[in-house]
């Protein structure tokens, strides 16, 4: 079986490439209806269907990528501000610096690598060039924002219509898995409690070698427990 893996925050999902019609960068274009499901973002008109939108981030994680990078780029403001301040010594500063940026929480390998080593160099110097860590800063900011570049996958049971477009962060790879790669996830609701059953319902497996591991899903579940599916 032939599978796509995407990434969506700190998980790698996969799809069945048979289960995919297409991809196409996130346009954020799709109608908005009432809804209070955050994962919902409205419906598009694609390939002359009205097609259901769902941000997978949201659905698995509980909270978009979108807004997940918001909030670390709150910390890198308030690193910024401390910088600013003239009322405390450069030794404070430092410390000051290097506890909010522990706080940061990327899922992105490059952001993270960066950060760690600005956070690094923070912790072996006492004396600092702060117009270089500004920059610095800055520079981590620009990356947060611009490695986010979600794509629209859409999902199909008859390899014609979309029955569903979920966004994820970016597209990983795509890999050649056999059966003996799957394992079934047993008694999945005892461990993950009352989430979204639509998303319970999609974790189908998960696919470990000596490339990756990442979590199975069946887009054609989602659906399982909604009344009113997409035909």
């Amino acid at each position: 079986m032939e599978v796509v893996n995407f990434r969506v925050g700190q998980r790698i999902v996969s799809f069945n490439i048979l289960d995919i019609l297409l991809t196409e960068k996130f346009a954020n274009d799709q109608t908005q209806v009432p809804t209070k499901d955050i994962s919902f973002l409205g419906v598009k008109n694609f390939m002359h269907n009205a097609t259901p939108i769902y941000d997978l981030g949201a659905a698995l994680n509980g909270e978009t990528t979108l807004s997940h990078n918001k909030a670390q780029l709150k910390y890198i403001h308030q690193a910024e501000e401390i910088l600013q301040t003239e009322r405390i010594t450069d030794a404070v500063k430092l410390h000051k610096c290097n506890t909010v940026l522990a706080q940061i929480q990327s899922h992105n390998q490059e952001v993270g690598e960066v950060l760690n080593q600005l956070i690094l160099s923070l912790q072996q110097n006492t004396k600092v060039d702060f117009q270089r860590l500004t920059q610095q800063l800055v520079m981590l900011e620009e990356l947060i924002v611009s490695s986010h570049k979600p794509v629209t996958v859409y999902t199909t049971t008859n390899g014609q219509v979309a029955n569903a477009g979920f966004v994820v962060d970016k597209v990983e790879d795509s890999m050649h898995i056999d059966g003996q790669n799957i394992q079934k996830l047993n008694d999945l609701e005892f461990h993950t409690g009352k989430i979204d059953p639509r998303v319970r319902n999609m974790l189908k497996g998960l696919i470990s070698n000596e490339k990756t591991s990442s979590l199975l899903l069946d887009p054609a579940a989602f659906y399982q427990e909604v009344d009113f599916a997409p035909t």
